[in-house]
């Protein structure tokens, strides 16, 4: 995905923030996404504003100095095929 068309993403989620919308799933916070200024606010404001309930992918290598901190920031699941059905059950009760 190019930077524009994060870009454009961002300023949706941001229009859905500014609507009172407080839970958001995002698919995903990876090293291409976070070359988007825009993005990387987003995402700060998504992980350290008490009112919103995230749930999102995030790269397993920590590419950029506010991923690790993301990371400790909430609960970290490492998907794999064998914990599969004890994740979904976790993020379904969220």
């Amino acid at each position: 995905m190019e930077v524009e068309n994060i870009n454009l993403v961002t300023q949706k989620l941001w229009g859905l923030l500014g609507e009172g919308k407080r839970s958001f799933l995002i698919d995903e916070i990876g090293k291409m996404e976070y070359f988007s200024r825009e993005f990387r606010e987003l995402i700060r404001e998504l992980f350290h504003n008490p009112e919103t309930r995230l749930i999102a992918t995030i790269a397993e290598k920590d590419f950029h100095p506010e991923i690790k901190v993301l990371k400790e920031k909430g609960e970290l699941y490492y998907l794999t095929r064998k914990n599969f059905d004890e994740v979904l059950s976790k993020v379904l009760r969220f």
